[in-house]
């Protein structure tokens, strides 16, 4: 059996003004041992791109000497030219001068054969360290046809995980080791948890995810729409760029979005950098993300909202029930409008008892929640994976800050 064990994280989105448009980057130099990062190209508006950009900025660019091998999303002509010309560069780099590879995945069947190259490396004697983004690496590794490939070239590598769900769902994969890193939050301007106005001011709810199907927002939508009235006076905004998923494409989720972004409550702001949905959600009551979708693993809308002190809707699902812990969140049958709206309808309630009622009683809450998902603790046990000794304790040995074990 390969030696497993698990450590901990959390993450933090960084102001970097690097250029990540060249395949290969020289980062600084520091102390560390040489490393070399393999990724799609990232940005500063969705959570993988987030969470690599951090990596990046403040753990790897402490190593001795690093390196970046970027390539195009997609599938087109400059997609493939860039992958070639970041594979081969990545091949001479490493044979002569890397010593660990740190790896941020693709999970589709297409997105394997792209990292052939990088996993393959970890035959040869290389440290790589892949860090996982969503649960559908299950599928990859146990319920497709090409899954006995997948679990021989991850075999030798280290796989970092944010959530105890996935670890177990892979508890029965070989691999060389296995961290669990919880993500992160962005640091809120101040210490205190924003109030917003009193009296029957509205309930301020805030999609901060991508506009897909399988992530609840047109039950959202729908809700908001059906429930406001003379009485009931909800407010509605739409972060994220609109995606096809397996429940509707994204040309029909587009037609979908605009049945409801005509309506004077409802605005849909499209993708925002982390930034900006940071001060988003500190003016919002209540995040919402009923998933379903199926990769849904650890979602930072949901960590942003929880160390503000916000109201929190969710879907019944383990992953988001993991995610939220003992926070007092609302949580919310998949696919049930009823239970929607009633979780909006608590929420209105308490809102229009008082807002500061209503944020006292998640502030203790949201208190630990800001030491859970710490940046801070993030780049500290980040750097422990990426550059201490890969050998370690055996499989059953978990040990973290902030996270209890869990076996």
């Amino acid at each position: 059996m390969a030696v497993r064990q698990r450590g901990f994280t959390t993450r933090h989105p960084v102001n970097s003004k690097k250029n990540n448009n060249t395949a290969v980057r020289n980062l600084k130099t520091n102390k560390y041992a040489n490393i070399a990062v393999w990724s799609s190209q990232y940005n500063d508006f969705n959570g993988q791109s987030i969470v690599t950009k951090r990596v990046i900025d403040n753990v790897v660019n402490t190593s001795d000497k690093s390196y970046e091998f970027l390539y195009l999303k997609g599938f087109g002509i400059k997609s493939f030219v860039s992958w070639l010309y970041a594979t081969l560069s990545l091949y001479i780099k490493i044979v002569f001068r890397g010593k660990t590879l740190y790896v941020v995945c693709s999970r589709s069947n297409v997105g394997l054969i792209r990292d052939i190259p990088p996993l393959f490396l970890s035959k040869i004697g290389v440290r790589v360290i892949v860090h996982v983004h969503g649960s559908d690496i299950v599928g990859l590794l146990k319920e497709k046809s090409i899954s006995p490939m997948a679990r021989l070239l991850y075999r030798d590598c280290e796989l970092v995980v944010p959530s105890w769900i996935l670890a177990e769902l892979l508890a029965d994969v070989s691999f060389k080791r296995l961290h669990v890193c919880e993500n992160f939050a962005l640091p809120s301007a101040t210490d205190e948890f924003a109030e917003g106005p009193n009296g029957r001011s509205p309930l301020r709810i805030l999609w901060n995810s991508n506009v897909m199907a399988s992530k609840g927002v047109f039950e959202v939508a729908s809700a908001v729409v059906n429930m406001n009235t003379e009485d009931n006076n909800f407010k509605l905004q739409l972060l994220g760029a609109v995606l096809g998923d397996e429940e509707m494409s994204r040309t029909d989720a587009i037609r979908e979005l605009e049945k409801y972004t005509g309506e004077k409550n409802i605005v849909y702001c499209g993708p925002v950098d982390a930034e900006t949905a940071r001060k988003k959600v500190e003016h919002s009551d209540v995040i919402a993300l009923p998933s379903r979708y199926a990769s849904e693993l650890q979602p930072l809308a949901i960590i942003q909202g929880m160390c503000a002190g916000k109201g929190i809707v969710i879907s019944d699902t383990p992953a988001l029930r993991t995610t939220v812990g003992d926070y007092p969140a609302e949580v919310v049958s998949v696919k049930s409008s009823a239970e929607l709206m009633g979780a909006f309808q608590k929420l209105n309630n308490e809102i229009r008892a008082g807002r500061g009622e209503f944020f006292a009683r998640r502030a203790d809450a949201a208190v630990k929640a800001r030491h859970r998902f710490s940046g801070e603790r993030f780049d500290r046990e980040m750097r422990s994976i990426l550059f201490n000794s890969p050998c370690g304790p055996q499989v059953g040995t978990f040990h973290s800050e902030a996270n209890q074990k869990v076996k």
